[in-house]
Order: C-alpha cells, then sequence, then structure tokens
C-alpha cells in the first residue's frame, strides 16, 4: 500500500477506525489511513464509484445554519471578502473575465462573482437553484465536470468542497489544465486532515464518512497539484462552523438563531487557536502555472 499523493509507503492503517455514515444512509462503518510523510487521509474501504451517488441525499450541502437571513448575509459577506483577495491576484485588467464553479451546489460563488460582473458558468450533477442561477445570468450545468467540453478557458475556476470527494482527483486536475487561462487562478476550499481538533469531528460534515474519499493536508495538497505542473498557496480558513455543527450534533436545538450565537461565542477561543497555530478545520489555496504560459 502506497499514499495515492505522495507515493510513499509510510502508510498507518486504521488511522480512525469504525466510522459511521454522517448521514446515516448506510450501516456499514468506514476506516482511514494516515499518510505519515504527507498526513493524507485517505479511506481504505471506499464504497464503489458505481454506488456511492445512492449515498446523496437530494438535500446533500443544505446547511440550516444558513437558513437564517442574518447568517446568510455574514456567509455573503465573508464570501465576497474571499474573492476580492483571490480576484486581486489576476494580474488582468480592461477584459470581462470568465469564471468557472465546479460542484456549484447551491451557486453561492457562483452569485457573489456574477455581481462582480464576470461571465459565470456552473456546473454540479444536480443544481436545485438552476433556475435561479439561470435567471442571474449565469450559465448553470447539469452534469458531470468529465463530460463537458468547453471552447473558452476560464480565469478564475472555484473549487469549494470538492476535491475530498473525488476518487482520482489528478483526473480532475488535468481537465483543470485544459480549462485554465495562462493567467488564471485555481480557488480551492477543503477540509483540513492536520485540524488540532480533528479527534473529535469524525462525526461531522468535517470527515463526511463516506464522502470523502481524502482529507488532504496542506503539504499533500500541494504535492497534488506540483505534479500537474501547478504552484499552491495554501491558507488556513477561520471557520466557527465545525464546532457549531459538533455541538447541535450533540444536542436537541437544531441551529435555533439563539443557540447559534452562544455556541459561537463559546467556540471563538478554540477556533483562535487553530487559527493562530495555522492548524484550522478547513484550509483555502490559490493555484496557479508554476511557469509562465504564453496568451
Amino acid at each position: 500500500m502506497k499514499c495515492p499523493v505522495c507515493d510513499s509507503k509510510e502508510i498507518q492503517k486504521d488511522f480512525f477506525s469504525n466510522l459511521k455514515d454522517s448521514y446515516e444512509m448506510t450501516a456499514e462503518r468506514f476506516n482511514f489511513n494516515k499518510c505519515k510523510k504527507c498526513n493524507l487521509l485517505f479511506i481504505s474501504n471506499p464504497v464503489s464509484e458505481k454506488e456511492i451517488h445512492k449515498l446523496y441525499s437530494n438535500n446533500y450541502g443544505d446547511n440550516q445554519f444558513y437558513k437564517n437571513n442574518f447568517f446568510e448575509d455574514i456567509r455573503f459577506f465573508l464570501i465576497n471578502r474571499q474573492l476580492d483577495f483571490v480576484i486581486s491576484k489576476i494580474k488582468m485588467e480592461g477584459v470581462k473575465l470568465n469564471a468557472l464553479d465546479i460542484g456549484c451546489g447551491q451557486g453561492v460563488y457562483s452569485k457573489a462573482l456574477i455581481r462582480k460582473e464576470f461571465n459565470v458558468t456552473a456546473v454540479d450533477f444536480k443544481i436545485r437553484t438552476v433556475k435561479e442561477l439561470k435567471n442571474l445570468g449565469i450559465n448553470a450545468i447539469e452534469e458531470d465536470i468529465k463530460k463537458l467540453k468547453f471552447n473558452e478557458k476560464f480565469d478564475l475556476i472555484i473549487l469549494s468542497h470538492v476535491i475530498e470527494h473525488l476518487y482520482r482527483p489528478e483526473y480532475l486536475i488535468k481537465k483543470m489544465k485544459k480549462l485554465l487561462s495562462p493567467k488564471g487562478i485555481i480557488y480551492l476550499k477543503t477540509p483540513n486532515s492536520e485540524f488540532l481538533f480533528l479527534n473529535i469531528m469524525t462525526s461531522t460534515s468535517l470527515f463526511d464518512t463516506p464522502r470523502h474519499i481524502n482529507i488532504f493536508s496542506p503539504n499533500s495538497l500541494i504535492k497534488l497539484f506540483e505534479k500537474q505542473g501547478f504552484e499552491t498557496e495554501v491558507f488556513n480558513e477561520f471557520n466557527l462552523n465545525d464546532f457549531v455543527n459538533l455541538i447541535n450534533k450533540k444536542t436537541e436545538f437544531k441551529l435555533n438563531p439563539f443557540f447559534v450565537i452562544i455556541v459561537m461565542l463559546f467556540s471563538f477561543p478554540f477556533a483562535m487557536i487553530t487559527y493562530f497555530v495555522k492548524k484550522t478545520s478547513r484550509i483555502t489555496a490559490v493555484i496557479k502555472w508554476k511557469q509562465k504560459r504564453s496568451l
């Protein structure tokens, strides 16, 4: 056995074992191995690719947390700040930029980008808000990204909480190589295998067993994209959601807004600690070509 990212044979088998399906859609238990060299966690007994789609519920990815307008406004504010930071790294001025949102879900990033006057294409297997996105002028496509062909190049590719679901992430990266413009940026978000409190989060969406196939560390993420000719800058993301979700899972408050605010205040010091020691629950990455490419 070897690590699927760095090829190391230094593997700690069943580093996490006997994990339940966090959505309780199967009674099967699952294990994760750990690469001692790059800290990648990878599932050792995955559901087959042909069967895994059955374990995605119709409301998969919905977060009750954001059905409250107050929290939804905070979410959009934070996403806009993230995008402003990423867009500042795209050295192109005076032209309307093309963006591709892969695994767009409800299209949160797509909506933010269309407001920033991007040409936006959003892709996912199933988009529950497809009509809404199309009404906003977004090219929303319900299809497997691997089956799609595009004539244009994209200046920004969003990959938010997608790569951890892929059995062979290198295939998608090769696809993105054909789609990314010479000065383009890939913006990625994913759970962090080096999260300081990872051991107590095995029942939450951080693991999302068995839908998460790989849980990346900053080092393993850098190595994965380096193989395909990219350079990657990884950032720790300050995040309270996972603490809120953990406590909510243990209680019966079911994300009551008052309860959420109390939990956020309680969780804040712990989230700050993870941020300062650079071991947050989620990491983001800005990925670009390692060498300059001609236009």
